[in-house]
């Protein structure tokens, strides 16, 4: 934890999870044995020692309402342990700081720091006292140390030191690594008193004790976690009872309850690394009433108990006080302050977790004109100018929702570790737009191209324009399988490469086409062959891609001289590296095949009623390829051939090598 905010966070999440605790065990007070009561607290303490993060289910909705204060606070402010525009997330929660404090916020959150040091102080020094108090003891008569042996030995626990102090009115055990049981000098001790502090000793009562208070130390300003604490105590002395109560018979257990009744002290109580039988009148009349329900539970209520335990365990180490996703918050602009905060703290706190969440959720955001979504999708960089033109930000750019895919993204590789690249490409509105003169003027049927980095920021994914936007009068299809051939020679190209041959120069691209996988109400019928999403503007922030296709072009030009007499061309691939090509013939039919083995051709007659511009190409398509490799990179390799008339006149090895770059 670095600054109030993360505490305030992480508090309301433990206190959330002990309040259901505190319930459940209410419930079940009755029917679950005192092991289950003090053990499922075993669940608390997990989830103090885990982190409150964004991305957890919710409980109940603070998490919200303790964004949108600090939003609201932190504007006027300029703390030095926070910063406005980022999100809460606690990321450890053991508190520090490394500066001086400049406003209040940080103020606070030093005197909380100083809380945690005085209680630790407070509970040292205590200790230390009482340890000195202890060095003042003497031995105990042999009559004591006789019964004591006898308890020790049934119990399987070895020695321990054991002397008699003056001014203590119950027995206790102080210490961890060399416990000292200390015993009142003016009164006897009953021996069912000295089997219940052996009990604590076998079980490590006083090491859980120490856990206890510095966790109380951590929460030492919530006074509900104090309650809590309190309860947790209780819990372990009531158990401790029960196993005193199994090795007693009858009248024992009633006269084990009459000296608890002798018991009601609080000096030594609650002190780390120490056991006591007394904690208290107010919960001596517990446990008494405890002792006078004692029951043997049956063997079958342990499956019970486990069954509680672990549908129990999800809502408390997985559940913190968030809040979930909601599409309509992402989507609606805010029409008045409390709109307006609940926005900003939905954007910090709700973001993209995959990188076509991402993509989605910045596209969606240029095509609808919404800045709240923006945010969502931005990095922190670029937020403070996102709210400032809230209402504004896009306002430039009329992108409209085709009827098949909204938008496409090509060329997604990975340049760097988290790091992604792509090109967003948008159909336009015709339309006058303030700023812009008649030639620079976007038509309907255009397309403009975004280039864009994906990367990761604070374990979310944002999306960052990369370079200047541009656009092409070319007709951008719904279909990604033609998508690369609509947009001709404005395609964003990912791979290209040229080869001079023995009679001419051959032309390699490659570029490659994402598609995101929607909803099934989102969806119909979506293949690459044909536009079957109908665009749908909810926002999906974990959405991830369905497939992808990478289409390499070769465009052949023939150099020799006497190309007027052509009469017949043709090229073909294959992804055999052993193939021999020889003379095809001269076939004059005109057509294109592709294989899904890494074959293809394409054949045409030419000069017939126009002269031949000198190229021939053909394409070579993979589709529904495995998206999470391409990203990573691209090979293949290539054999073609040129025929001209009949005769081979060209021969290539290609090898297409995007290599993530």
């Amino acid at each position: 934890m670095v600054n109030i905010w993360e505490f305030l966070l992480q508090t309301i999440s433990v206190s959330l999870v002990a309040g259901l605790i505190l319930i459940v065990k209410n419930i079940f007070k009755d029917k679950l044995t005192p092991r289950w009561q003090y053990g499922i607290w075993v669940l608390l303490i997990l989830r103090i020692f885990l982190p409150v993060k964004a991305d957890k289910f919710v409980l109940l909705p603070f998490g919200i309402y303790l964004e949108m204060i600090k939003n609201y606070i932190e504007n006027f402010l300029s703390s030095a342990y926070t910063q406005p525009l980022t999100a809460t997330d606690v990321s450890s929660v053991v508190p520090y700081f490394s500066s001086a404090p400049k406003s209040i916020t940080d103020v606070l959150f030093v005197i909380y720091v100083l809380g945690i040091v005085v209680c630790l102080c407070h509970y040292f020094f205590s200790y230390i006292k009482l340890r000195l108090v202890l060095k003042k003891g003497n031995d105990i008569s042999a009559e004591k140390r006789i019964a004591l042996q006898h308890i020790l030995s049934e119990n399987k626990i070895k020695k321990i030191k054991v002397i008699s102090v003056k001014g203590i009115n119950s027995a206790f055990i102080c210490g961890i690594f060399s416990p000292v049981l200390a015993l009142p000098s003016e009164r006897e001790t009953d021996e069912k008193i000295l089997l219940h502090e052996m009990m604590h000793l076998k079980h490590l009562d006083s090491l859980q004790n120490l856990l206890w208070c510095f966790l109380r130390c951590l929460h030492w300003c919530n006074p509900f976690m104090h309650y809590i604490f309190n309860i947790v105590g209780n819990d372990m002395e009531m158990l401790c009872d029960q196993r005193v109560l199994e090795k007693l018979e009858g009248e024992e257990r009633r006269e084990y309850g009459v000296l608890l009744l002798n018991e009601v002290n609080q000096k030594y109580a609650r002190m780390p690394g120490t056991t006591s039988v007394s904690n208290g009148g107010k919960n001596i009349s517990k446990r008494i009433e405890a002792i006078a329900r004692f029951k043997k539970y049956p063997e079958g209520m342990a499956l019970v108990s486990i069954c509680i335990a672990i549908l129990l365990s999800f809502p408390c180490l997985f559940v913190s006080a968030g809040f979930s996703a909601d599409s309509t918050t992402i989507y609606w602009l805010p029409r008045n302050e409390y709109e307006y905060q609940k926005a900003l703290a939905y954007t910090r706190l709700n973001r993209p977790t995959t990188i076509a969440g991402a993509i989605d959720t910045y596209a969606k955001a240029l095509m609808e004109d919404n800045s709240i979504m923006l945010l969502a999708a931005s990095p922190e960089e670029k937020h403070q100018d996102i709210i400032k033109n809230l209402y504004s930000y896009y306002n430039d750019i009329d992108i409209y929702a085709s009827e098949g895919r909204p938008f496409s993204v090509f060329n997604l590789t990975k340049t760097a570790d988290e790091k992604y690249s792509a090109v967003l490409i948008f159909s336009i509105y015709e339309e006058d737009v303030e700023g812009y003169s008649e030639e620079e003027e976007y038509g309907f049927g255009d397309t403009l191209f975004v280039p864009i980095e994906i990367f990761k920021e604070n374990n979310f994914w944002v999306v960052r324009e990369t370079g200047e936007r541009k656009k092409s009068k070319s007709y951008l299809d719904a279909a990604p399988l033609v998508q690369i051939n609509c947009l001709e020679e404005d395609a964003p190209i990912l791979f290209e490469d040229t080869m001079q041959g023995e009679n001419g120069t051959l032309w390699v691209k490659a570029s490659s086409v994402y598609t995101i996988a929607y909803d099934s109400e989102d969806s119909q019928n979506t293949t690459f062959l044909s536009n079957g999403t109908n665009y749908n503007n909810n926002i999906n922030l974990s959405r991830d891609f369905s497939d992808c296709l990478i289409e390499t072009n070769y465009i052949y030009t023939y150099e020799d001289e006497d190309y007027k007499n052509v009469r017949h061309v043709s090229i073909e691939y294959t992804a055999d590296p052993d193939a021999e090509f020889e003379a095809e013939g001269g076939s004059s039919l005109n057509f294109s095949s592709s294989s899904t083995d890494g074959s293809g051709r394409s054949s045409h007659s030419v000069n017939s009623g126009r002269e031949w511009d000198r190229t021939i190409n053909i394409n070579d398509t993979d589709s529904n390829y495995d998206y999470k490799k391409l990203m990573e990179g691209y090979n293949s390799t290539r054999k073609l051939a040129v025929y001209v008339d009949g005769k081979l006149v060209d021969t290539f090895t290609v090898e297409v090598n995007t290599n993530g770059n």
